[in-house]
């Protein structure tokens, strides 16, 4: 820690009249945290009365007193680093449950297109960022807005009349959908008789099996899984994985779970950063498992765990893409999609789901199921109901996002003793991609109509914490906010952080569904550590646990919803060692 922050026994006692001269040089604690509001995510009643705890003392990576200030007397030695809150607040540190730190390392390598606003702006990009690839790889863009399109995607021709010879791809600001033209097509060897895979789209030219340029779906997710000349070298990505575990620890983060690593080699590169120490952060992966990879994969994956997982690693999730996105109309609805009869698709149906599980709890993994739709959302519990029948299940199941939700699928979800993972930053009426530029809810508006607001239907928080579910945070991150606070305003607001109020907005998204302060750092830390399976060791403040903590500028329960996402993260400490500091 920096040196003015390595405060000695004089002056600890010049400042509270602590009296404790009569300590020991060097026999106290590694550290002593104190001088503000201290959070403990200990109590499920009353979380912020928390008065009597007034310090907070750690020692070789522990947590080894949580009280009052006199208490702390016979723990401070002359090397005690003593840590002044100033005001501001002491928390567990916090825990994204749903990141994408592998994905922001693929896609943050790529130009970016998100200052474009039309199709000659995606182009002119295009051909600048053409100039900088080397001629032996494709040029690739990255975040261009699906909205920008309406109800006609568009097509390779656009493309090939500037860029005829070279392959030229250009990735949704949700990755679900890739444009491409024919060089690419041809260099993919995706043709005419190439079928669409399960739970992938290769759109055609009408009235032929000719591909008409977009993929979308496990279509895409095919094409960078088997070609790895779509992907940047290791340098570039090892570079950018070190600036996304850097930044997430200045949000405050002191553990993870990628969702979504679909490479074994991928795989491998995370366990040799851990081993060599260049990630802080404690994690778990989630491993893809793409429908037609059969159960084959969660036993795969289940023997990648035993060859590479560490404490401070663990490979123990299996992840499932149940369905699609709603602004490309391929989450799986209950009703139709507005104007049409299309209702999306499942890519996992009941019976596939039920064998996935059955397989994730023999080989000891956890699972994490990507559900926007409602009818993907009711057909999954479904399955986990049916399952339940004739088996209990001992390890820890999610849903995430439940972008559209019925309430009596969520109570089912409570009942059955599953999990529910949201993004909350989801909820506000215009989405920011990584670098601030926003993609309307409109895109949502129009493909699902008047249910948005109708119904209390759309990302409906508050009706899941009334359930009793067990329910946790992520980011979501390079899709929305890095910044968990900008994440829990929004939760707390239904409105887009620095909004300003927390009262009626024009077309506000469902406000009656806010939540509370308290549920959402919970969700952040106590819950989202049960979910990693590492509640033993993080998510409170208590004697025995790792003395891993977020340090803020800021009491949030004296803070103004408003102005939560403001607050500034001043120190991130893992297992006693400081990561971060402001």
């Amino acid at each position: 820690m920096k040196q003015h922050k390595r405060v000695f026994l004089y002056a600890l006692i010049s400042v509270f009249t602590l009296g404790l001269m009569g300590c020991q040089p060097d026999s106290g604690v590694d550290g002593l945290i104190h001088g503000g509001y201290i959070y403990s995510a200990t109590d499920t009643t009353n979380a912020t009365d928390t008065k009597d705890i007034q310090a907070v003392a750690f020692d070789e990576g522990k947590i080894v007193y949580v009280g009052n200030l006199t208490g702390a007397e016979a723990l401070v030695g002359e090397s005690t680093q003593i840590i002044d809150l100033k005001g501001g607040m002491l928390m567990p540190g916090l825990i994204d449950a749903h990141v994408h730190p592998l994905l922001y390392a693929l896609f943050s390598s790529y130009p970016s297109l998100q200052p474009a606003s039309n199709v000659d702006e995606l182009i002119a990009l295009m051909k600048t960022y053409e100039k900088d690839t080397p001629s032996s790889n494709w040029v690739i863009g990255f975040g261009f807005p699906i909205g920008m399109f309406s109800d006609d995607m568009p097509t390779k021709e656009i493309l090939d009349e500037h860029f005829p010879n070279r392959p030229v791809a250009l990735i949704s600001h949700h990755m679900h959908v890739w444009w491409l033209n024919s060089a690419a097509l041809e260099d993919a060897n995706i043709t005419a008789e190439t079928a669409d895979p399960q739970g992938g789209f290769i759109h055609r030219v009408p009235g032929s099996q000719e591909p008409s340029g977009i993929l979308e779906d496990q279509a895409n997710f095919n094409l960078i899984m088997n070609n790895s000349r779509l992907l940047p070298s290791y340098q570039t990505m090892y570079r950018q994985f070190q600036a996304i575990f850097s930044e997430m620890a200045a949000q405050g983060y002191v553990a993870y779970m990628d969702a979504g690593v679909s490479r074994n080699d991928i795989a491998l590169a995370y366990y040799l950063m851990n081993k060599f120490g260049l990630i802080k952060l404690k994690g778990n992966l989630a491993m893809i498992v793409m429908p037609d990879q059969g159960v084959e994969r969660v036993r795969e994956i289940a023997t990648v765990r035993q060859w590479l997982e560490t404490d401070s690693l663990r490979y123990d999730v299996a992840k499932f893409w149940i369905d699609g996105m709603i602004d490309n109309r391929h989450a799986y609805m209950k009703a139709p999609y507005e104007n049409t009869t299309n209702r999306g698709q499942a890519y996992f149906n009941t019976e596939i789901i039920k064998e996935y599980i059955r397989a994730a709890e023999a080989e000891d993994l956890n699972t994490h199921l990507h559900v926007i739709g409602d009818a993907a959302l009711g057909e999954s519990v479904d399955a986990f109901s049916e399952l339940s029948e004739t088996m209990s299940f001992s390890k820890r199941h999610y849903f995430t996002h439940l972008q559209v939700a019925d309430s009596s699928d969520i109570k089912r979800i409570a009942d059955l003793n599953l999990g529910i993972n949201i993004s909350p930053s989801w909820a506000r009426r215009d989405l920011p991609s990584s670098n601030g530029k926003p993609v309307d809810l409109n895109d949502i508006e129009h493909a699902i109509g008047p249910r948005l607001h109708n119904h209390r239907l759309y990302l409906p928080f508050k009706t899941m914490y009334d359930s009793g579910a067990r329910i946790t945070a992520g980011s979501d991150y390079p899709f929305t906010t890095l910044n968990p606070f900008e994440a829990i305003e929004v939760g707390m607001t239904r409105q887009y952080y620095g909004n300003g109020s927390t009262g009626p907005i024009p077309d506000a998204i469902q406000p009656d569904q806010r939540v509370s302060l308290e549920h959402l750092l919970r969700s952040n830390t106590i819950e989202a550590a049960y979910q990693l399976g590492r509640e033993d060791e993080l998510g409170s403040i208590e004697v025995g646990k790792s003395a891993s903590f977020t340090l803020v500028d800021r009491n949030l329960f004296a803070t103004q919803p408003a102005d939560i996402g403001k607050t500034v993260v001043t120190m991130t400490i893992i297992d006693g060692e400081t990561v971060y500091e402001k």
